[in-house]
């Protein structure tokens, strides 16, 4: 248990600018009695929420910082100073933590210290407590910084000083390309109960915990053993899968609602095979942007995907279309209006065919895919107005809905996807590998034996993930394996 006193006496401001002097009393009294916790560093940054540069608190706060002893780098902060960093000193001081966050008003040294204190996380996945820092003009220098109140949906809500000359909540994307990177100093945990490696795995497989490195980070940061919750998610995936089987070829998928039949599921399955197109993207795209036939202009028109009829569309060569219902008035224009739904699929994905002007065929995973949708990723044109991160973001949230709702389904239709494309690159499992990346055991029959690889990614470095005529395996490291 700790206790801390702040006292401050009556401090006289000069500013350099002016031969004016101002005296004001500084009545800050604080107490705190208890552990350094990340609930009580943040109850003292929300009470400042709301104080605005020019008021007493903001004049109290700036002499709260300059009364600290040693005065970090001999500099009396003036009331024109950014004070950002002042914010996060003082509340660190007043929280009783500035013993484990550091002592500054320049974010630059602040980060400095944050890494010979052992508490520098860079840009990993954050947590509710961490220090946030900020690059706004993307040199490598720090510009500013805060706290991260919460994470949710793979958002950081942050309290900051000095934020449009306030204390103010925002609200970022973690790895928002502005943010230089994150600090978590080593709090003490009070009363956190852990959850059940089932419950784990159930929020794991419904995207609770998000995908990729951000899973992974997240699961650590909380203390939870990734390579043991991924391998239960893997074994209870491939069960359902294998459950499954009969379903991806006998059934068809519903999501809220909606339903899409075995026949237009065969029809997308054919074109994805013919263009070389992600199944999922596909079935994921028709319901974000047609509910799979259930928005007014796909039964207007037969149009699942809201495209514009113009004069000058030329589109699949082999397919009529024609003016079809008016556009809100809002947009103006009309939709296309297609014979059939099978005329739509025909006409939409030859939009999307290899060295059209988007880039998605051959993209063997979904944020390529959906990436190849946009300029970032080499299109030609933005398909949506939303742009590729928020359209990305949807897309995401509604194939982990769809996902849910279908167990294992769109996971199976890429994996035969992929099986069945020409050209599949293949990799060796060495004779010397010992673990997937989960820290499962490989088999021995898997070893020397050439693969499918489904995905790559950069982990420490390049990883594959490895599938078995359509059957995923695991992901591997590039030093176990061998080119086929």
């Amino acid at each position: 248990m700790r206790m801390w006193k702040y006292s401050f006496r009556p401090l006289t401001y000069s500013p350099f600018f002016s031969g004016r002097s101002y005296k004001f009393q500084v009545n800050i009294t604080m107490e705190v009695t208890g552990m350094a916790t990340v609930q009580s560093l943040l109850k003292v940054a929300q009470s400042y929420i709301g104080v605005s540069e020019g008021t007493n608190t903001f004049n109290n706060l700036i002499a709260a910082y300059n009364s600290i002893r040693p005065i970090p780098m001999g500099y009396q902060v003036k009331l024109t100073d950014d004070w950002c960093d002042v914010f996060v000193t003082v509340v660190s001081d007043q929280a009783g933590m500035s013993d484990l966050i550091g002592r500054e008003c320049g974010v630059q040294r602040h980060i400095n210290i944050f890494k010979a204190k052992g508490i520098w996380l860079g840009r990993q996945f954050p947590k509710a407590g961490d220090i946030i820092t900020f690059d706004w003009d993307g040199n490598g220098w720090a510009d500013h910084i805060g706290f991260v109140e919460s994470v949710e949906n793979n958002q950081v809500k942050t309290i900051e000083g000095n934020s449009q000359a306030k204390v103010k909540r925002n609200t970022f994307q973690w790895n928002d390309k502005r943010i230089l990177g994150y600090a978590r100093p080593k709090y003490q945990v009070v009363g956190e109960v852990k959850k059940t490696i089932d419950e784990l795995v159930q929020e794991v497989i419904a995207g609770k915990w998000g995908v990729g490195q951000a899973r992974m980070a997240q699961l650590a940061a909380t203390g939870y053993d990734f390579n043991l919750v991924q391998s239960k998610v893997n074994q209870v995936l491939v069960d359902k899968s294998q459950v499954s089987t009969e379903v991806v070829s006998e059934s068809a998928l519903t999501y809220q609602g909606a339903q899409l039949s075995k026949a237009h599921l065969d029809k997308l399955l054919a074109l994805s095979k013919q263009y070389q197109i992600l199944p999922s993207l596909l079935i994921v795209m028709l319901h974000f942007e047609g509910v799979w036939g259930q928005s007014n202009v796909a039964k207007l028109d037969h149009n699942w995907g809201g495209m514009t009829w113009s004069a000058s569309y030329v589109g699949n060569p082999d397919i009529k279309k024609a003016k079809g219902s008016p556009r809100p008035k809002s947009e103006g224009g009309y939709y296309l209006r297609y014979a059939s739904v099978e005329d739509f699929f025909e006409d939409w994905i030859y939009l999307l065919r290899p060295g059209g002007i988007y880039k998605v065929s051959g993209q063997r995973n979904f944020k390529d895919a959906v990436k190849g949708l946009f300029q970032e990723g080499g299109s030609m044109y933005d398909y949506a107005a939303l742009g590729y991160t928020k359209y990305l973001e949807r897309m995401e949230a509604r194939r982990v809905g769809i996902d849910k709702a279908n167990p294992g389904v769109l996971k199976k239709l890429d994996a035969d996807w992929f099986a069945g494309s020409e050209g599949n690159e293949k990799v060796i499992v060495s004779t010397d590998a010992t673990t997937w990346q989960t820290g499962e055991r490989i088999a021995t029959w898997v070893k020397g034996k050439a693969f499918d690889v489904l995905e790559t990614k950069e982990v420490m470095q390049k990883a594959f993930l490895l599938a078995d005529n359509g059957t995923v395996l695991g992901w591997l490291l590039g030093s176990d394996v061998l080119s086929a």
